[in-house]
């Protein structure tokens, strides 16, 4: 059995897998702890590390939201491969140039 233990917040620790859900004593009986939750988490609720899911006693829920994908800003080395390649592409569209208009027949 998979089962989440979670903290007095209700907030996920850890994932144990487990033989038998763990038990406690209350009152001379024993009965299921209320840390360890065998319910997965759905697949549609973000958690990360700085944003555990979080158990309300019924379900999990989210704390907090997934963050905005980032553009990715060229590396140096990107940026150099891309100026070697215009300046290639430059170097080449030029010398076509001056050599086609050598040979071009004005008269």
């Amino acid at each position: 059995m998979l089962a989440y233990k979670i903290n007095d917040d209700g907030l996920a620790l850890e994932l144990y897998v487990l033989d038998n859900h763990p038990q406690i004593e209350v009152d001379g009986d024993l009965i299921d702890d209320p840390n360890y939750i065998s319910e997965p988490i759905p697949n549609n609720i973000f958690v990360s590390d700085e944003y555990p899911a979080k158990w309300t006693g019924e379900e999990w829920v989210a704390t907090g939201v997934p963050p905005e994908p980032q553009p990715h800003e060229p590396t140096v080395e990107e940026r150099l491969e891309q100026t070697e390649e215009l300046l290639q592409a430059v170097t080449m569209a030029f010398t076509e140039y001056v050599f086609t208009q050598g040979t071009s027949d004005d008269s």
